[in-house]
């Protein structure tokens, strides 16, 4: 009996591995930025990012994060990819993505600072209370392409580190906000595609048409960690693994 427990409980062992290895596979991982010294992604040599700041600005710094190291901003400097997610991931494409960072404020931030933005159109920013949101507009019609923007609230205490995932399901027109693995919100994008008024995937400021808007959306005080973007939606249990730091070997 003995014997026969231990075998299936090796069997069970096995296939739980096997199912975690299958759903948190690199083949989606397009971009790992552990941010530990350095700005590269850890998972190809595609999808780098670049300090963009202002004449005379410092370079973001790397401090301690929630695991190794992070990347901290003060308002006149940020990363940014400038068209290998924009072409991958928007225009006509249109394709499924999530990312996965952490964040932590040590301080008070502008209105407007922005953690991340993707193609001035899914956006993370603000201070105490933080909004997120998504701006789509109709394709079929660029002369007049009905915007439509969805956005909400939450709050994010000052001195601790907490995880949030940002999902598009290009097959549902679904944009889904996890915060600390639990759903915030879905917003609803049906007949509309992703924007797409610039291909800047930018790290720590927000963009105005193709400028860089470190007046009102630099970050300042703030630390991101852990960030990654995947080419496909993360379910439930992805993100709550991520919610609990789960790396990938």
């Amino acid at each position: 009996m003995k014997t026969l427990f231990t075998t299936f409980s090796f069997l069970f062992i096995a296939i739980v591995l096997t199912m975690a290895q299958n759903t948190l596979s690199k083949d989606s991982l397009m971009a790992y930025y552990n941010f530990d010294d350095n700005f590269n992604n850890q998972v190809s040599n595609k999808y780098n990012l670049t300090i963009a700041k202002r004449e005379y600005a410092s370079d973001p710094v790397f401090v301690p994060g929630i695991d190794g190291k992070a990347i901290e901003f003060n308002g006149l400097n940020a990363l940014i990819n400038n068209n290998e997610f924009g072409a991958k991931l928007a225009n006509s494409n249109n394709k499924s993505f999530s990312v996965s960072l952490w964040v932590k404020t040590t301080g008070a931030t502008k209105l407007y600072a922005s953690y991340f933005e993707a193609f001035e159109t899914m956006y993370f920013r603000g201070q105490g209370t933080v909004e997120y949101g998504v701006a789509t507009h109709n394709f079929a019609n660029p002369a007049n392409p009905n915007w439509t923007t969805g956005y909400n609230m939450t709050s994010i205490a000052q001195q601790g580190w907490i995880h949030f995932a940002f999902v598009f399901n290009s097959q549902t027109n679904q944009f889904s906000i996890y915060k600390a693995g639990v759903l915030l919100q879905n917003i609803n994008t049906s007949g509309n595609q992703l924007s797409l008024p610039n291909n800047h995937f930018i790290v720590g400021a927000g963009s105005n048409g193709n400028v860089i808007n470190f007046t009102q959306k630099g970050l300042n005080n703030s630390q991101i960690d852990e960030m990654m973007v995947f080419n496909r939606v993360l379910s439930v249990n992805e993100i709550a693994a991520l919610n609990g730091l789960v790396t990938f070997s």
